[in-house]
């Protein structure tokens, strides 16, 4: 089981003074890798810089957001050509897990925003993201299970680590 988690975790988990700290948590509650969505932040920025210097006259809304995209599907039909043909970051994150571990494990994204739980309901295959928890959610789940910071020891994220996703959020 691979946790994929949102950049935001340190706007999210102030009360937590080691983000490894935060990762060995995630370690204790049962999964087996914990990455680092900066990852796919990096990949989709690159994409989005390749699409926009390549610019022939057409106008794209940048997709990374969930509820934008709904938005637009549900309200603004006429705009949907316009949404950038790329996928979100989860999405891309969930993409690499599966090429490392196998299209059979089962990936978890852990993010701020309701809105990726309909995300993730939209892809299969390599792209299938199995389960949405939101920050509240997994707050509750520590509490649950009594995962404290100050139990724990340090780990890190899998490999491979964001660079400037990172300041994403």
């Amino acid at each position: 089981v691979v946790a994929l988690v949102d950049p935001s975790i340190s706007a999210e988990f102030e009360d937590i003074t080691d983000y490894r700290k935060f990762v060995k948590m995630l370690i204790e509650m049962g999964f087996d890798y914990v990455h680092d969505v900066a990852f796919g932040v990096d990949l989709v920025a690159k994409e989005y810089n390749e699409l926009v210097s390549n610019f022939l006259g057409k106008y794209y809304i940048f997709s990374n957001c969930p509820p934008l995209v709904s938005l637009i599907e549900k309200y603004y039909p006429h705009l949907i050509d316009n949404l950038a043909p790329i996928v979100n970051p989860m999405i891309a994150n969930a993409q690499v897990v599966r090429e490392l571990y196998g299209e059979g494990c089962k990936v978890v994204y852990i993010g701020p925003c309701i809105g990726a739980k309909e995300e993730a309901d939209r892809f299969a295959g390599k792209m299938k993201v199995d389960e949405v928890l939101t920050f509240t959610e997994l707050r509750a789940m520590f509490d649950e299970y009594n995962i404290k910071e100050s139990t724990i020891e340090f780990s890190d994220f899998n490999e491979p680590r964001g660079y400037k996703g990172s300041l994403y959020p």
